[in-house]
């Protein structure tokens, strides 16, 4: 039996009158990368920031490798890379970085390596509160890498980055791979999918799908003119520009025959497939 590295049971989180997760439940083998995918407002970035204690679920359970999620030991088990992330002002960057070093028990080597790919030497003397969305995303990312936490939660990461920075942080992820467990929220190109092992819809805040792949060679994409787009399985991307309709998937064939038997007029439907990296 596989090593569960994070295990989530009936997971519910709420503001105010809205649900923002329904009793959701899964459970991740150690070593195992994580797409988490859906429409906005399906609840992945906050399942994220329940996971990492920034918010405080109305009820359900967590466990990090069989260790209650609200415990210091497993805390230091996770790190977090959010989508957006204000630093506390008065600090500087060389401050953070050594201490996130000493909370991990990473190596000075380690940090050195990690703060080098992400070029942070410029960074390290100015004031946290003072850098560019790009810059705190790529110390947020080395912050995590660095850590040397067994798993590892990323909102958008490549959101904010050039396409150099996005190439490390390719890099990093393919390196960790089968190592480390990971958990990632995406909305770019969906060749940065191929990086996951399975695939997780969420659908207001519930589990809607959970797909284990194999590395993908190909995405298709399926475009359209409808007044509407009927709920499809297995779509990654989904672009509208009026009555026009983009679609990524995996297996566009399974999209073609679900949009036909759905029964939503459309017309000028075409099917492409590039390849990926």
């Amino acid at each position: 039996m596989k090593h569960m590295a994070l295990e989530v049971d009936k997971l519910s989180l709420s503001f105010g009158p809205r649900q923002i997760l329904n009793e959701l439940s899964f459970s991740v083998p150690a070593g195992q990368s994580i797409a988490l995918l859906g429409e906005n407002g399906a609840g992945k970035s906050s399942l994220l920031q329940v996971l990492a204690g920034q918010l405080r679920a109305r009820s359900g359970k967590i466990q990090i490798h069989g260790l209650p999620g609200k415990s210091l030991t497993a805390r230091r088990q996770l790190a977090y890379a959010p989508q957006f992330l204000d630093f506390p002002a008065g600090l500087k960057i060389r401050e953070i970085m050594h201490f996130v070093m000493k909370l991990y028990n990473s190596s000075a080597e380690q940090l050195q390596r990690v703060s080098a790919d992400f070029g942070l030497a410029e960074l390290e003397p100015r004031p946290a509160d003072r850098l560019s969305g790009g810059e705190a995303k790529r110390v947020s990312l080395a912050l995590a890498f660095a850590s040397n936490a067994s798993v590892l939660l990323l909102d958008e990461p490549a959101a904010a980055l050039d396409q150099h920075y996005q190439r490390t942080l390719t890099h990093y992820l393919e390196q960790l791979k089968g190592r480390s467990t990971i958990l990632f929220v995406s909305h770019e190109r969906p060749a940065s999918l191929s990086l996951a092992d399975r695939l997780l819809y969420l659908d207001q805040g519930r589990l809607s799908e959970d797909i284990s792949q194999s590395r993908p060679h190909e995405i298709s994409k399926l475009s359209f003119f409808a007044s509407e787009c009927p709920t499809l399985k297995g779509v990654v991307q989904q672009q509208r520009s009026g009555d026009y309709w983009e679609l990524s998937s995996f297996d566009g064939d399974a999209l073609v025959r679900q949009l036909v038997s759905s029964g939503v007029p459309f017309s000028h439907l075409s099917l492409s497939r590039e390849a990926l990296d």
